[in-house]
């Protein structure tokens, strides 16, 4: 061997030599701990600590190969001449033996107790006899670490199997990871979002002045949020705060939400102002609530809404408003004598609301303890709310189109508290109302069409008793197809929308159903009206409207298609008896072709002539010795 690769060899054996320093070292410094010698043989666990590396090396050979189709050991030898990698594994490998033997140390303290100084009196024993750790060649052992040491039969076996287990504990580590990822909760993400969606839209608390608004969305109808409609939304949240004196800067991470499609955002408006926007399939909400006039008298005319929002702000919302409600607390100083509201309350009730035939009355009779309460056509509703509060709202619009409702609670938070509980309900209620309201002339505009249809489908019946099916011409009969068809389609297509809108409207008269029998609302006597059953007395004739539309149109698409069924059944009929004069046709002219050929093939040029004359022979010869048997007989 040259120089040169003497002293190669001697480089890489060095950083081996400092490392079974490094081992010796620790070793020695664990015996002068007391550290306990292992329990089997030093030359039984160095034995084992060398197969185990082998199996651990060949098995990854063989992976290595079957993976990545080139020999693994020779990618390992390649390695093994890169001193820097060298070291930093030595270094991890030194790093993990310190750690394990210091767990090691403390764990067999710990378990032995009493008994340490007479095993720590055998450890050095043990060591005393310690020699010295030969090398071995790294390229005999195939797939074998670089920094794999081999101790002699006489070493301590501790080295040996600090070696061992560090390079177990890695693959361990390993594994436990890769274990990890296969046992991952892949149900968190949905567990979290169901959580989400239970604890979603809760009641929020409000104050003395609130301002509910709704309108209908314009931008897609398929019900995707769209960036389009996000960015209006952010301009118009952006135009509330510039009204009020929270800066936008504060706020801009909801902001953002905002654009991307929050279902649910509160701001904090400043002033004592907050404001809520909820997202709903086919319509957006938002409720302003500010602190407001609670101590004001029960008479005291609640001022207008409009100071609550921008200039004009409505007009830039992106849809089409359909709900504007500015609902106002009043807080009694003491509680009421009775549940039932006395004639001079409800007069000043009608004040603060400002009832147009409470201002007539007034003005006509100019003493306004002896105006005659004569209710109009139902613009004026109430009911008992629980815990001595009563809410009054006033369906007659005012100049701008909103309603207007007033929210009588007696002293105390926690009557308060459920007061603004219970008139989110009522927001509910009317949100649901109008959207019900709006399909009432949707299913009115069907009535025309569904009569249109009927006639038409009138006309195909009397034709079809007139005339069979069977009776008919080619064309007539493939007219008649097409007329059916076609009134097939428009009926399918009206059938289509009117389920549609009759199943949304169980749906929303379901949720009315259901706020209703949350709220409990009690009613306030026979002089005002009582709020459920105003409701119910509004939205039933419409509901009923539409389920009639949408019946109408099933019943029309049923006889349509027993017809049609009928039409069907002809056409098949017919086709069969086709069909068997076909065949019948087809036979008779088999036979006829039949005959033909074999009447040209016997004849002097056909193919069989021969057999012709063959049977013709044998045809008279029989006949020949048949009379002549005849003639032989007695």
């Amino acid at each position: 061997m040259s120089a040169t690769g003497t002293d190669k060899s001697r480089g890489d054996a060095a950083p081996r030599v400092n490392s079974r320093r490094a081992i010796a070292r620790s070793t020695r410094v664990a015996a002068n701990m007391r550290v306990a010698p292992a329990r089997a043989p030093a030359r039984v666990v160095a034995r084992d600590a060398r197969r185990a590396r082998r199996t651990k090396a060949r098995r990854a050979l063989e992976r290595g190969r079957s993976e990545s189709g080139f020999d693994a050991r020779a990618t390992r030898r390649a390695t093994i001449g890169d001193d820097a990698a060298r070291a930093r594994v030595e270094d991890a490998m030194r790093a993990a033996r310190a750690t394990r033997a210091s767990r090691w140390l403390d764990a067999r303290n710990a378990r032995d107790g009493s008994s340490a100084t007479t095993r720590g009196t055998r450890t050095r024993a043990s060591d005393a006899r310690t020699t010295s750790v030969r090398n071995e060649d790294v390229e005999a052992m195939e797939g074998e670490d670089a920094s794999a040491v081999v101790v002699d039969d006489g070493a301590n076996g501790d080295a040996g199997a600090s070696e061992a287990s560090t390079s177990e504990s890695v693959d361990e580590e390993a594994e436990g990871r890769e274990a990890k990822k296969s046992t991952a909760d892949r149900g968190l993400g949905q567990r979290r979002a169901l959580s989400a969606e239970t604890r979603s839209r809760p009641f929020v608390p409000l104050k003395g002045e609130v301002l509910h608004i709704a309108w209908y969305r314009e931008y897609d109808e398929t019900g995707k949020f769209t960036r389009e409609e996000g960015l209006a939304y952010r301009e118009c949240i952006e135009q509330l705060l510039a009204h009020y004196t929270m800066p936008k800067e504060l706020v801009e991470e909801t902001l953002d939400g905002i654009e991307r499609g929050w279902s649910d955002v509160t701001l904090n408006l400043g002033s004592g102002f907050n404001l809520r926007m909820q997202r709903h399939t086919e319509f957006e909400t938002i409720t302003l609530s500010g602190p407001g006039n609670m101590k004001a008298s029960l008479g005291t005319r609640i001022t207008p809404w409009q100071w609550l929002l921008p200039h004009d702000w409505l007009a830039d919302i992106p849809g089409k408003v359909f709900l504007v409600n500015h609902a106002v607390f009043r807080q009694l100083s003491q509680p009421s004598r009775s549940e039932e509201p006395t004639l001079k309350e409800l007069n000043a009730i009608r004040k603060a609301l400002g009832s147009t035939l409470y201002e007539d009355k007034v003005n006509a009779s100019m003493d306004e303890e002896d105006a005659v309460l004569e209710w109009d056509a139902g613009s004026l509703v109430g009911c008992g709310i629980g815990d001595g509060s009563r809410m009054f709202a006033n369906y007659e619009l005012d100049d701008s189109g909103a309603m207007t409702t007033l929210v009588v609670v007696p002293p105390g938070d926690s009557t308060f508290i459920r007061a603004g509980r219970q008139l989110q309900r009522f927001f509910a209620l009317e949100q649901y109302r109008l959207m019900i309201l709006q399909r009432l002339p949707m299913a009115k505009s069907k009535f025309p069409l569904l009569a249109g249809l009927n006639e038409r489908y009138e006309m195909l019946s009397r034709e079809l008793r007139r005339s069979k099916a069977t009776a008919r011409g080619h064309k007539d009969q493939q007219e008649f197809v097409t007329q059916i068809t076609e009134l097939e389609q428009a009926i399918t297509q009206l059938v289509t929308r009117t389920k549609l809108v009759a199943l949304t409207t169980a749906s929303y008269l379901e949720i009315i159903e259901l706020r209703l029998a949350e709220a409990s609302f009690t009613r306030l006597g026979y002089e005002i009206r009582f709020l459920p059953l105003f409701v119910k007395k509004r939205i039933d004739p419409a509901v009923s409207t539409i389920y009639a539309v949408a019946e109408q149109a099933k019943i029309l698409s049923d006889a349509l298609e027993r017809t049609t069924s009928l039409v069907q059944a002809s056409v098949e009929v017919r086709l069969q008896r086709i069909n068997e004069r076909i065949a019948t046709y087809g036979l008779l002219f088999t036979i006829v072709s039949v005959l033909v050929s074999f009447t040209t093939s016997i004849q002097p040029n056909g193919s069989l002539h021969w057999l012709f004359v063959l049977v013709k022979a044998k045809f008279f010869s029989c006949v020949a010795f048949g009379a002549k048997l005849c003639a032989s007989g007695p």
